[in-house]
């Protein structure tokens, strides 16, 4: 991090820990509420001094990544203490590119762990291993888990399928390299937040489509699971901070080629026509986020398909919230109770009922 985003992150993180009645008025008034839902002070706060940024849309993607970079880097937090990290490359099919991956190991004691294989947020076209840093600490030291953070491949360099094989090739490798990973055996799971959520999803359909054993669990974050919704949420929240409707339309712009079917399950895991016999899910869906309704209609989609589903809802937070722990107190507590839903389902807790879907 340079001296500049150093400064940078001093300075939010100082506002952001002002008490509430000092941030409302700062922040032009009381914070929104929208569908009965009241957006939170802070994530208020953060919304109002965004109106001043120009909107990704309208940067160019080298632009957008590194203004993302600095916003993460501002907002995400810090790491949890009992968690080391190693960075390494894995080799691809073709031979002639690997793929960066970052392995976080807890050190609470050395006996085999669960292994999670982790695709960060971005839309397929910004961020990094840094933009999931800090949630993937918590999530290996609260879910007591190997976590495998993925550096996919970017758009428009590298359009769909490129990202998304990506993701399938690193699951496959930690598949195959439990041992050398210090992971139990059959004893992985995939996640991931927003477009890493879509891959996650899309990891679990290829699989069953393969034959292929399932992963243990799929954690889906504010999922993009259908590129062709038109549900309440897309329209009550299409101007929402940080994901807008024209982010998102634009990230599928730099993602797709223009003759892509968006029906596609492998681009809109939410059209597959069976679902039956995929990973136990976990679902997360963020209240002010266009992205919430399509969330939930993939968790009913699959508990009404008999698969386990644990499904929650954080009302007053905004898309991204996972990376915005540093600043926002209500966001440190989820990516924490996600985290120990995580430990539960990897370690087949039967509280987990067949088809019954949880709030």
């Amino acid at each position: 991090m340079s001296f500049q985003q150093i400064v940078t992150s001093a300075v939010v993180r100082s506002l952001l820990s002002l008490p509430e009645p000092i941030l409302v008025p700062l922040a032009g008034g009381a914070p929104q509420e929208v569908d009965g839902k009241r957006l939170n002070v802070r994530a208020h706060f953060l919304s109002h001094s965004a109106q001043r940024n120009p909107s990704l849309a309208s940067l160019t993607p080298g632009q957008a990544r590194k203004t993302t970079a600095r916003a993460f880097n501002a907002l995400s937090g810090v790491r949890a203490k009992d968690v080391t990290w190693e960075d390494k490359n894995i080799p691809t099919p073709e031979g002639d590119y690997e793929l960066p991956i970052r392995v976080y190991h807890p050190t609470k004691d050395e006996t085999m762990k669960p292994i999670v294989v982790y695709f960060h947020s971005g839309g397929a076209v910004v961020g990094d291993l840094q933009t999931g840093h800090s949630f993937c600490t918590y999530l290996s030291s609260h879910a007591d888990c190997v976590v495998v953070s993925v550096d996919y491949r970017l758009a428009p360099e590298h359009k769909f399928p490129v990202p998304l094989n990506d993701a399938i090739t690193a699951y496959a490798w930690a598949w195959n390299n439990t041992a050398e990973l210090g992971g139990m055996p059959e004893n992985v799971s995939v996640a991931g937040a927003s477009m890493g959520a879509n891959f996650a999803a899309a990891i679990c359909q290829e699989l069953k489509g393969k034959g292929k054993s399932q992963p243990v669990c799929q954690l889906l974050i504010y999922p993009f699971v259908d590129a062709l919704s038109e549900s309440r949420s897309t329209l009550s929240f299409a101007n929402a901070f940080p994901l807008s409707m024209e982010t998102m339309n634009w990230f599928l712009y730099q993602y797709l080629e223009p003759e892509q079917d968006r029906a596609d399950p492998r681009v809109s895991p939410l059209r597959s026509t069976d679902v039956t016999g995929l990973a136990p899910a976990i679902v997360i869906t963020a209240g002010f986020d266009p992205l919430c309704d399509q969330g939930w209609e993939y968790a009913d989609k699959l508990a009404s398909a008999e698969v386990p589903v644990t499904y929650r809802t954080y009302t007053s937070l905004p898309h991204a919230f996972t990376s915005m722990a540093g600043v926002i107190p209500a966001a440190r507590t989820a990516i924490v109770e996600i985290a120990e839903d995580m430990e539960k389902r990897m370690r087949v807790n039967e509280d987990f009922k067949l088809g019954e879907l949880e709030a």
